[in-house]
């Protein structure tokens, strides 16, 4: 339960942008069958219980080094959609460079 505590620690200015890549993007390490059993054999807890800071760090080095291929894609991208996953991941790399 320590990562709760901590997760209090992030900027407020960043902290829902954060809870989303967690909901989108580290959610993703674990297979949802794997999350589903956690959380039936501990009612009471939530996927937050579950993650640990590696967790977050692995999925934001692969979004790091990603970071020339998403912008590319962006780059070749129709600016009028907002709502597709590269838009997200930039996003997520402003929030990866806060964070770092």
């Amino acid at each position: 339960m320590y990562l709760i505590d901590e997760l209090k620690l992030i900027k407020p200015e960043v902290r829902e942008e954060f809870y989303h890549f967690i909901a989108h993007y580290v959610r993703k390490v674990f297979p949802d069958s794997k999350i589903a059993q956690q959380l039936r054999s501990s009612p009471g807890s939530s996927f937050l219980d579950m993650i640990t800071p590696s967790d977050i760090a692995y999925v934001l080095t692969i979004v790091k080094n990603g970071k020339n291929g998403w912008e590319e894609k962006m780059k070749k991208k129709e600016s009028g959609d907002n709502n597709n996953h590269e838009h997200d991941l930039g996003m997520y790399m402003h929030v990866a460079n806060v964070l770092f």
